[in-house]
């Protein structure tokens, strides 16, 4: 499993200040390769995972150690279509730009990209250099983003009352010194602003990326191509070394590196786009894709012949709730299997199919492995589920784990399953006396009940399970609704992630997490009990 962050990853003094910050980390680490656009962000989040939750780190391969597990972390910057875009630029036509040197700026509402910023610069670039008064031109997009929200509808004022002061302060009767358009602008229109722009300008605070720099490469197709110029805290200030950087922070230095840009001669303007649209062709969107997915295909998962068995056993299930952990050859095993619905489907009547012979003897195989414990749990008796596998040597859990039978001799049987027989049928009784129709269906599973009302006419469906559900409740039992029916479950303070931990323990000791692997296969909602418990 892969996770790929397109935004910055913070150090971990900002981190920290996250309530939930440990949590966040423990979630992202459950994947096996985890992608950054930007080397700085790769070393953010290795020292948060050692800062926060004590993980041994290692820089140089860029792995994290958590839990037992070896998780991969790459830098890998994700690019663009650049073919897409060429071509774009190709079929955009002539948009008829302003006779002045244009510098571009292409920016979605949002306070991070810096759009203030850049036009405080562009006010002291004219400043400072008035020789350039009537010469040149910002062209500034404003994508509309979030506008019901207050933060962005104060963002848009700002902007506005910038553009109107520094037009009304520099603008005369037949020049305006910004062009502000405040629209989607549809793809092949953009490559046409992009294609004929003398300078690129964007100023992010802070950015996972900024695809727009690598946009603007890509759609130089002229012989005399233009300049980018590009804040250094965006996350492509790493790979694009052929731009020009500034510090939106620093107004002066800003203005001072749009007067180099606009005053840069042809040749050097060549070579620069020339390195940036041959890096920009090697590493596009398709380079991105590939490296990560090989970067996940490169994880050292040590297969062997038993795991090619589970894998073939539930060949054809969907695995709902699945979770496998790296297992090497030093290592203890244990697979822990739901019966019905996973080893078996389960029938429209709520009745399971047979066990497939075939399933039956892979069962047998996987059991006579030395360092592979196998465990089956049915909601169903646990005499019956022996009967049903008939393997001497795993372990069997009846009624969801109120029954657990070891093969080294040791039995469980929760102190109340006695009592919970006797109160499932006494409610199975009540249900048949007082829902007054011979339509609806009862099932006794024998750890929980099922009210099955699909043969119901529609028209008493809904007055049925009121009913129905009054009576469940009466006799202090949760109700849970399904497909067409009612689960009646008495909690017992036992679930089937106790009934787990209760296995691993009698087999392994308290210590098992150190050197066993667990995994459980379940397919639904009762199956999650087993994934509350943190030992996967």
């Amino acid at each position: 499993m892969g996770f790929f962050l397109h935004t910055p990853f913070p150090q971990w003094e900002v981190f920290r200040l996250i309530p939930w910050a440990n949590l966040m980390l423990q979630g992202i680490l459950e994947c096996d390769v985890i992608g950054f656009n930007a080397k700085r962000y790769c070393l953010n989040f290795m020292d948060c995972c050692r800062e926060s939750l004590g993980c041994k780190i290692d820089v140089d391969s860029g792995t994290v150690i958590h839990v037992g597990r070896t998780i991969k972390v790459v830098h890998n910057p994700i690019g663009v279509s650049n073919r897409d875009l060429e071509n774009l630029a190709r079929e955009s036509p002539d948009l008829e730009l302003s006779k002045n040197l244009v510098i571009l700026g292409v920016d979605r509402l949002d306070y991070i990209r810096g759009v203030p910023y850049k036009l405080n610069a562009f006010e002291r670039f004219l400043e400072m250099y008035p020789e350039f008064l009537e010469k040149v031109v910002l062209l500034q997009i404003l994508i509309p983003s979030r506008t019901s929200q207050a933060i962005y509808q104060e963002l848009k004022k700002t902007i506005d009352k910038l553009v109107g002061r520094i037009n009304g302060k520099f603008g005369t009767h037949d020049w305006v010194p910004i062009q502000y358009i405040y629209k989607f602008i549809l793809p092949k229109e953009l490559a046409g602003y992009y294609r004929d722009s003398h300078v690129y300008f964007f100023t992010p605070l802070s950015d996972g990326m900024n695809l727009r720099g690598k946009e603007y490469v890509a759609s130089q197709i002229k012989s005399s191509p233009g300049v980018l110029i590009m804040s250094q805290f965006s996350g492509a200030e790493e790979e694009m070394k052929e731009a020009l950087f500034c510090n939106p922070h620093d107004i002066t230095e800003t203005a001072e590196t749009l007067k180099r840009g606009l005053t840069m001669s042809e040749d050097e303007r060549v070579l620069r786009m020339n390195n940036l649209r041959r890096r920009g062709k090697k590493y596009d969107i398709q380079y991105w894709k590939e490296n990560f997915m090989k970067a996940m295909n490169n994880k050292q998962f040590k297969w062997n012949q038993m795991e090619q068995l589970i894998q073939f056993l539930f060949a054809k299930r969907t695995l709902v709730y699945y979770s496998y952990c790296e297992f090497e050859k030093k290592d203890k095993l244990a697979l822990v299997l739901d019966y019905e619905g996973t080893m078996v489907p389960i029938l429209e009547n709520g009745e399971v199919e047979k066990l497939p012979a075939k399933t039956k003897q892979l069962i047998e195989k996987l059991s006579s492995y030395k360092d592979v414990h196998l465990t089956i749990i049915s909601e169903g008796d646990i005499e019956n589920l022996k009967k049903l596998i008939g393997c001497d040597n795993i372990i069997y859990a009846g009624h969801n784990g109120l029954q657990i039978n070891i093969p080294n001799g040791t039995k469980f049987t929760h102190i109340e399953l006695t009592n919970l027989h006797k109160k499932i049928s006494s409610l199975a009784v009540s249900l048949k006396k007082n829902t007054s129709t011979s339509k609806a269906t009862i099932i006794n599973k024998g750890c929980y009940l099922i009210f099955n009302y699909q043969n119901i006419p529609e028209e008493l469906q809904e007055y049925t399970v009121q009913v129905a559900g009054g009576i469940i409740k009466k006799n202090k039992f949760e109700v849970t609704p399904g497909p067409k029916c009612l689960y009646a479950r008495l909690r017992l303070g036992w679930s089937k992630g106790r009934a787990v931990i209760f296995i691993l323990t009698q087999i392994f000791g308290y210590d098992w997490d150190d050197n066993v692997k667990v995994i459980y296969a379940g397919n639904d909602q009762n199956d999650e009990e087993v994934f509350r418990v943190n030992y996967c």
